[in-house]
């Protein structure tokens, strides 16, 4: 836990670049699904609150944030990169960037089941509240 807090944290963020290949997959990969009517659906992993505050740490908050809105422009997002108390409880995490299998597998039913009711609702219905 401490090492990825502080010397993993400064070898995976201090000279952090925005990743443009991976970025220019990720849209290609969308492109496809859009014009072959795959459905896609994003995921953003949870992190522990501790490693979200070492993004402010080396100045990256509004490069997560252009992150999320990219991802938000190529399909849906389920979007557990929040804060709350699933991100505030260590309990959750086996180390500040992975969940338990437990938090895991109920993160995945939790994604199924909204999928699952937005098909039974249809492409023209409004979001469930």
């Amino acid at each position: 836990w401490a090492h990825q807090l502080g010397p993993g944290s400064d070898r995976y963020f201090k000279g952090w670049r925005r990743p443009e290949v991976l970025a220019a997959r990720l849209q290609a990969v969308a492109d496809h699904c859009r014009s072959h009517g795959i459905a896609l659906y994003l995921f953003l992993p949870p992190m522990h609150a501790e490693q979200r505050a070492r993004l402010s740490d080396y100045g990256l908050d509004a490069e997560f944030d252009r992150y999320k809105e990219a991802m938000r422009a190529l399909a849906p997002v389920f979007d557990y990169a929040v804060d709350g108390p699933l991100a505030r409880d260590r309990a959750n995490f086996t180390d500040p960037r992975h969940v338990t299998p437990e938090v895991a597998r109920e993160i995945v039913g939790d994604i199924v089941a909204e999928i699952r009711a937005a098909e039974r609702r249809g492409p023209d219905a409004p979001p469930a509240d």
